[in-house]
């Protein structure tokens, strides 16, 4: 998981925004994608 890369705060981030969207896994990925790829 992120919290074992340091990242605690962020790993939560995740969790409640997977919380909150569980319906919508697809959108998750679709918005998450160039989130990843702007942080890379």
């Amino acid at each position: 998981m992120c919290a074992v890369r340091g990242t605690k705060l962020y790993g939560l981030r995740i969790k409640k925004k997977s919380q909150i969207m569980n319906n919508c896994n697809e959108n998750i990925l679709k918005k998450f994608i160039p989130t990843l790829k702007k942080f890379v």
